[in-house]
């Protein structure tokens, strides 16, 4: 009897402890991005909280200054795939064989789209009117590596989960 009490209690943390740990939910829709941050190697700091909205810094050791802020959405697989297609005219045909080329599975594929609501430059909004702007990349899950590419500036971002 001793040892059904003890053993319950155990199994009740180990049971928590599990359910804890990580961001199962986003995880389970294929989606390894939200609900973590991001260090780039270049020392930017990218937050993609759980709520669906991000902080951009450009250097993680100042978080009051020089960011951009909004809403994100991620698109990953055949969903990625299709998205880019569709809005940004990139071929899936294209998106396969590149993938393909660099060993990456559809499953890790993504397409990040930040929808910057204010950019904030020495202590002031200088957006004047919301943008969005479109990441696409991979994901590397054994070493928890994230290569994204901007649309916009065609600049490639390497970033490690924080």
């Amino acid at each position: 009897m001793l040892k059904k009490i003890i053993t319950f209690p155990i199994i009740l943390i180990i049971i928590f402890s599990l359910t804890a740990c990580g961001n199962s939910e986003s995880e389970e829709k294929g989606d390894y991005l939200t609900g973590n941050k991001w260090e780039s190697t270049s020392g930017m700091l990218l937050e993609l909280d759980k709520d669906g909205t991000f902080k951009f810094y450009k250097d993680k050791s100042n978080k009051d200054d020089n960011y951009y802020s909004g809403t994100f959405t991620v698109k990953n697989g055949k969903e990625a795939v299709k998205y880019l297609e569709e809005a940004h005219e990139l071929p899936a045909e294209n998106q396969r064989t590149a993938m393909a080329s660099f060993g990456v599975d559809e499953n890790y594929y993504y397409a990040l789209i930040l929808t910057n609501k204010e950019c904030i430059e020495n202590g002031a909004n200088t957006l004047n009117e919301e943008n969005d702007v479109t990441y696409y990349g991979y994901y590397m899950p054994d070493y928890e590596y994230l290569n994204l590419y901007s649309l916009k500036t065609m600049s490639q971002y390497e970033f490690y989960k924080k």
